[in-house]
């Protein structure tokens, strides 16, 4: 029998709110050319590219592309909470292709414990879990590392299933291998462990009403209905309201939709129900990575009630079978009315700008900390002033999407008015850009960094703590970084002020000699 432990040797983590993830396994098992699961390999020898990314052995699923690891999970302070030998899968599609890839964790009996009972989500209730995923962010690895993450926790407040999430930091081997999005997988066991729903009970459909778990039946009703009846009477909506939960479907499809999300609905698209006659359909969120400004189909301008409603479409993103719902019940005066009134009071709650760009700033500090380490091992994104830049991209979402918003649901509508008072808020004073001084203490020497990466033209200006200034400069020209000499100063704590048009950064430093 093989025993496994994980020993920490002179590594300090800096964030204690980031756990520790150890895998070990016989790496033939991930890097083998024929049966290793981590790289492109014999797969990708004999295939080649399909038809978006290349394909490789960690594009393979099933039960033989399953191996057997141990897992340890560490608190941030470095105690051991859970030890067991587990099943080991990839996870996602494209971004399986990046450097860091995603993947899932199975417990069985055959491999030790048959699930995990620990509280590894801090903001759900259940503790009980057959299977992780490890996310490396999907296609967002390239960008923030938290953007799904982030746009699910602004929707938690909602009667709406989303994922747990945890971040931590994961080692392969003893080795190094970044920061990974511990979330939920929204199977069987999902609703099994949050919902008490054996799995004979439960409806789990994909996109276009395909079978996951259970019948599409009773979906093929719905659908039926709708081709068959004119949906804009009150005896149809009557109908929907029995079969479809509509406060959840507006919230669903109003998320999406704000979001930009690009990558959806003919993808990343389920729904559910049980097998109860009073059940409802019900939506999932997951997968929010090509949004939010990801790319140029999902900045703040996307016309994305137009995506969401797209008829005549049969391919990705936005074939028809997947926008046939929302465009046939809006169709619905009453639904209409209800998903507009309800599209307003999330662009002034959920969505309100100032709300959102904490809710950044949140994540921001969360991930700070860590993120260098993680650059370091993978150089995605290549600096820190670009991770910077991306989240900067976030907040130029968050401030500009609610106007464009209402202008499109205006127009899309037909409306003459909307309740949402739309204002531009002043973004420099709800999201301040930062300056950060190191070494700090210093000799005198002193680099400052600027989360700009433009040429912009600064005054600088330092403060001794009597208030007399003692260092002035008018013109100092800041990339992402520049050094400054103050070894002339005496020993002493000193405040530094970087005047930039209109706008003033602070920050302070210690010279000690």
């Amino acid at each position: 029998k093989v025993y496994c432990k994980t020993f920490f040797v002179n590594y300090n983590s800096v964030n204690n709110n980031f756990p520790f993830v150890s895998i070990v396994t016989d790496s033939l098992n991930l890097f083998d050319n024929d049966s290793g699961i981590f790289i492109p390999g014999k797969y990708y020898d004999e295939t080649g590219w399909d038809s978006w990314w290349p394909a490789g052995n960690y594009s393979l699923k099933g039960n033989e592309w399953e191996r057997a690891v141990h897992f340890d999970f560490f608190t941030g302070n470095k105690e051991l909470q859970i030890a067991t030998n587990a099943g080991i899968r990839m996870h996602g599609c494209g971004s399986l292709t990046f450097p860091q890839k995603s993947f899932k964790l199975y417990f069985r009996n055959e491999y030790g414990m048959k699930e995990i009972d620990f509280p590894i989500f801090k903001d759900i209730e259940t503790t009980v879990f057959k299977r992780l995923i490890f996310r490396n962010s999907g296609n967002d690895f390239l960008e923030t590392h938290f953007r799904d993450a982030l746009l699910q926790f602004l929707l938690k407040d909602i009667d709406i299933e989303i994922q747990g999430f945890q971040p931590c930091q994961v080692f392969i081997n003893g080795e190094y291998w970044g920061i990974y999005n511990i979330r939920e997988r929204q199977d069987k066991y999902y609703f099994e462990n949050r919902f008490d729903i054996p799995e004979d009970s439960l409806i789990l459909l994909g996109i276009c009403g395909s079978e996951i778990v259970g019948s599409n039946l009773a979906y093929s009703e719905l659908v039926d209905f709708i081709i068959e009846n004119d949906v804009d009477t009150d005896e149809s909506f009557r109908y929907f309201d029995s079969v479809i939960d509509l406060r959840n479907f507006y919230d669903y499809n109003i998320a999406e939709i704000y979001y930009a999300n690009y990558d959806w609905p003919c993808n990343n698209n389920k729904f559910w129900k049980t097998t109860n006659a009073n059940s409802k359909w019900r939506w999932l969120i997951y997968d929010l990575d090509l949004s939010f400004g990801y790319r140029k189909d999902s900045k703040y301008s996307y016309p994305s009630l137009q995506h969401a409603t797209a008829e005549g479409v049969y391919s990705w993103p936005n074939c028809d079978c997947s926008t046939f719902l929302l465009r046939n019940l809006l169709k619905n005066e009453t639904i209409k009315n209800k998903f507009v009134e309800r599209f307003a009071y999330h662009l002034n709650n959920t969505f309100e700008t100032q709300k959102v760009l904490q809710a950044i700033a949140q994540f921001r500090e969360l991930y700070k900390p860590v993120i260098s380490e993680h650059i370091s091992r993978w150089s995605y994104p290549s600096e820190y002033y670009i991770w910077e830049n991306n989240i900067n991209t976030l907040c130029t979402f968050a401030e500009k999407r609610p106007c464009e918003m209402k202008q499109q649901i205006i127009e899309f509508f037909n409306l003459d008015t909307f309740a949402f008072q739309c204002n531009y808020p002043d973004l420099s004073k709800l999201y301040q850009h930062e300056i950060k001084l190191f070494p700090n203490p210093s000799s005198g020497i002193i680099t400052l960094f600027f989360d700009r990466h433009r040429q912009v033209e600064c005054q600088i200006e330092v403060y001794d703590i009597w208030g007399q200034k003692v260092f002035s400069d008018n013109a100092i020209l800041i990339g992402h970084e520049i050094q400054l000499d103050f070894s002339r100063l005496i020993n002493g704590m000193y405040f530094l002020r970087a005047n930039i048009s209109d706008e003033q950064l602070h920050g302070k430093f210690l010279i000690s000699k």
